[in-house]
């Protein structure tokens, strides 16, 4: 099945077997029992064995709390940032995700890149980026 339903956010899921890898591709060290227990706890996990997008994006917030977030997000945002450039592309999320095992149009993440870009230029910044993680935690970091 299909990682995304729909155009909306809220039907991407992730099959929870591939939680570490996601995790690992945004800078985290994380064994997958750890992402397991993780996910497990915060009942992130729906009956299919399956953890929602913007689950996954507030499990990666809370995991980051209380250390150095800003280095923490930093990271991850260099990460996906190859060129240096300091935007992050939907084509370049779409190959990350991909790499991790989430399967999603290109549509689609062009969709996710619209939610979160206030420039409308078509790609992620860092300050866009780190919004996306603190709006999804619930909180203004």
């Amino acid at each position: 099945s299909e990682a995304c339903a729909s155009e909306s956010l809220g039907t991407c899921t992730l099959p929870v077997t591939q939680l570490a890898a996601a995790m690992r591709a945004l800078g985290e060290d994380v064994t997958s029992q750890d992402a397991m227990k993780l996910a497990l706890q915060s009942d992130a996990v729906d009956m299919q064995g399956r953890v929602a997008f913007s689950s996954f994006v507030a499990l990666m917030a809370n995991k980051v709390e209380g250390r150095e977030t800003e280095e923490d997000l930093r990271a991850a945002f260099k990460f996906l940032d190859k060129d240096g450039k300091g935007l992050i592309s939907a084509s370049r999320i779409h190959r990350a995700l991909a790499m991790v095992g989430v399967r999603m149009s290109h549509s689609e993440v062009e969709q996710m890149v619209r939610e979160v870009d206030t420039s409308g230029k078509g790609q992620i910044s860092y300050p866009e980026f780190r919004k996306l993680f603190a709006e999804t935690a619930g909180g203004d970091k």
